[in-house]
């Protein structure tokens, strides 16, 4: 097994559009080589955000080139708008490290719109896996715990097969955010979890609803009613700058509130339980942990002190 240190994300964003990978996007057949796929989801994401301005929201067909190896440096990404329509745009990104283009990726996104679909369509409904991500056991990569590399970046899951041996349906789920340094609180969220803006208040955005916090106590409830107010929207929007600090420090210690599962911070827990350096506690409680179960959470900080 390595000893080497876990790095907290794939890639830390530098200026303009440049990025910095870690060793979590290192494949395993060149310790100074990138795996194919977080450059190229990179590059996706890119041209993702060059569609969504436009209203091109449903990205129907992505195709990646690897011209050359991607190293583990410094790259740049420039996304060429190639041609938009009413309902579609065409676009296309470049991959650079040291001065030479190594990846090259095209795209074609989509306005969506609602379409009712016949029942006897063929090919609907489509495919899905027979067991979800939680209820399927762990897929583990050959080269595995040799060195930090892309398979400690991915959680796989086995929904139906085996690995390298015939057809199999896996699960493939980021282990951590690609990037964190750089990146806002909205960012992190679903595209489907957009947020409310207060009334006639633009700036802000309006509390989340008591609904949003699973089955509460009146207690809670009333505390929520009482407490929450709008926040400037910026506050969420505004991206972080980390320099890595958060490493130098050995005991570290994540309380994860797991009512009603999953939550907000799920992916937060999941990232967090195997990685080193963290211990993860589990309490069956709402966000509202300091009401719902204050003598289980001041156990657990005093300990952790």
């Amino acid at each position: 097994m390595t000893t080497e240190s876990m790095p907290s994300s794939a890639y830390v964003a530098l200026d303009g559009d440049s990025y910095r990978p870690s060793s979590l996007t290192r494949g395993p057949w060149h310790p100074d080589h990138q795996h194919a796929g977080p450059p190229i989801a990179l590059m996706c994401r890119a041209i993702e955000n060059a569609a969504l301005k436009l209203g091109l929201t449903h990205l129907s067909r992505l195709t990646a080139n690897l011209l050359r190896p991607v190293p583990i440096r410094d790259v740049t990404i420039e996304v060429i708008t190639n041609y938009v329509g009413r309902n579609s745009g065409h676009f296309s990104a470049q991959l650079k490290a040291d001065d030479k283009e190594v990846a090259l990726v095209t795209a074609l996104a989509q306005r969506e719109n609602g379409v009712e679909l016949p029942d006897d369509l063929p090919g609907h409904p489509l495919p899905f896996a027979p067991r979800a991500p939680d209820d399927s056991p762990p897929a583990i990569f050959r080269f595995h715990g040799k060195q930090v590399g892309y398979a400690d970046l991915v959680d796989t899951r086995m929904a139906r097969g085996a690995l390298f041996k015939g057809p199999c349906a896996i699960w493939f789920r980021l282990q951590a955010f690609v990037p964190e340094d750089g990146q806002s609180l909205f960012g992190m969220l679903p595209p489907d979890r957009p947020h409310a803006t207060a009334p006639g208040e633009e700036w802000l955005t309006a509390p989340l609803p008591v609904e949003a916090f699973g089955k509460v106590s009146r207690q809670v409830r009333d505390f929520i009613a009482r407490k929450g107010t709008s926040h400037p929207t910026a506050c969420f929007s505004q991206p972080v700058k980390l320099k890595g600090g958060i490493e130098r420090i050995s005991r570290k210690t994540y309380i994860y509130c797991n009512d009603p599962e999953p939550t907000t911070f799920t992916p937060f827990y999941e990232k967090l339980k195997s990685r080193s350096g963290w211990t993860v506690r589990t309490l069956p409680c709402t966000h509202f942990v300091q009401m719902d179960m204050p003598d289980e959470l001041t156990a657990l900080l005093q300990a952790a002190a």
